[in-house]
C-alpha cells in the first residue's frame, strides 16, 4: 500500500503559517508552524513543552531565519500517546515535517530532550541535517552504569509511575527537584504567558521519558553523526545535564561546547536572545561548510 503524505493549512496568523501533517505510513498528526524567513531551523522542545515555549527563542531568531517549531509525537495537538514512544517513531515525525516544509536540509535545534530527538534524527536523516544545536540534550544513558544512578533511579522508578498514575502535580514537584532548578528561575518560568494549562504538557510524560532514560547514539549512529554540532550548557545547570554535554561532545567527532554564563537548562525560555546569538554565530561559521 502506498501511503499519502497529506498537509493541511489550518490558519495563517500574522504571517505566521500554522500546518498539520499527517505522518506517513500510520497517520499520525504532527503539529507544527513557520515564523521568519531564511534559512531553514527546526526546533525540537523537550518534555512538559511544545512547540509555543519556543516563542521566546523563535522571536529572537525569525528576522534571521525560517523557524519551524513542532509539537512532538504525544504532545498537545499532535497525536497523543497510549504506549511509550521510542527514538525512531519521534525521529520519523520530524522527517514528516520537514518535508512538509522543504526538498532541502536544515539546522535543527533540541532543548532538553528534545535534543535526543535531534539527535536520533539525525543519526536516522543524516542527509537532511545541516547542524545541530543541543541544549543540554537529556542523554542519560551515556552515563556508566554507576553515574547520577540514584537520580536516574528515581526518575525511573518513583517519577514516571506517578506521572503514568496521573499524580501530575507529585511528579512535577519531583522532577523539577532533579533538575534543582533555582527559586529566581521558578519565578520567572511563572510570569511567561501559556497557551494551555500547565498539566496537559506534563502528561505525556509517562510515555515520552522511558526513551529519554534508555536511549543514546549507539557507535553506528556516532560514525553518522559527522554533522557540525554546537553542545550549549549554563553554567548553573545541575551536574546530572551538564556532565552529559561534556559527555556528548567527547564521543561526537565535530562538537564543540560553549558554557552560557549566568544560564540554567531553561536559557532558550528566559534567556533567548543569548542562545539566539550563539545559534546564529554557529550557523554563520558552517552555513557553507554543508
Amino acid at each position: 500500500m502506498v501511503h499519502r503524505q497529506v498537509v493541511r493549512t489550518l490558519s495563517i496568523i500574522q504571517g505566521m503559517e500554522i500546518f498539520v501533517i499527517t505522518q506517513t505510513p500510520d497517520g499520525k498528526d504532527i503539529f507544527f508552524k513557520i515564523e521568519g524567513s531564511g534559512p531553514d531551523i527546526l526546533l525540537v522542545h523537550g518534555a512538559a513543552s511544545d512547540a509555543d515555549t519556543m516563542a521566546p527563542l523563535v522571536s529572537q531568531l525569525s528576522g534571521r531565519y525560517r523557524c519551524i517549531s513542532v509539537d512532538r509525537v504525544g504532545y498537545r495537538r499532535s497525536t497523543h500517546l497510549s504506549r511509550d514512544t521510542t527514538v525512531d517513531e519521534q525521529a520519523h515525525a520530524i522527517e514528516a515535517v520537514r518535508k512538509a516544509c522543504t526538498s532541502g536540509p536544515l539546522w535543527v535545534f533540541g532543548h532538553s530532550s528534545g535534543g535526543n530527538v535531534a539527535v536520533g534524527y539525525a543519526s536516522l536523516f543524516p542527509n537532511n541535517v545541516r547542524g545541530l544545536i543541543l541544549m543540554e540534550p537529556a542523554l542519560y544513558a551515556l552515563y556508566p552504569p554507576d553515574a547520577f544512578r540514584p537520580a536516574i533511579n528515581r526518575m525511573r522508578n518513583e517519577l514516571i509511575p506517578m506521572f503514568q498514575r496521573g499524580d501530575i502535580g507529585d511528579g512535577i514537584n519531583g522532577f523539577v527537584e532533579l533538575l534543582e532548578l533555582s527559586r529566581e528561575t521558578l519565578v520567572e518560568l511563572g510570569r511567561l504567558p501559556s497557551t494551555t494549562h500547565p498539566a496537559e504538557n506534563w502528561l505525556p510524560f509517562a510515555h515520552d521519558q522511558p526513551f529519554v532514560i534508555d536511549w543514546c547514539p549507539s557507535e553506528s549512529d556516532i560514525q553518522r553523526l559527522t554533522h557540525r554540532i554546537l553542545v550549549l550548557e549554563g553554567d548553573r545547570t545541575t551536574p546530572l545535564l551538564r556532565n552529559i554535554c561534556r559527555l556528548l561532545t567527547e564521543k561526537l567527532p565535530k562538537a564543540q561546547l560553549t558554557t552560557l554564563v549566568g544560564c540554567d537548562h531553561v536559557a532558550p525560555l528566559l534567556r533567548p536572545r543569548l542562545v539566539a546569538e550563539k545559534i546564529s554565530e554557529f550557523i554563520a561559521t558552517y552555513g557553507n561548510a554543508f
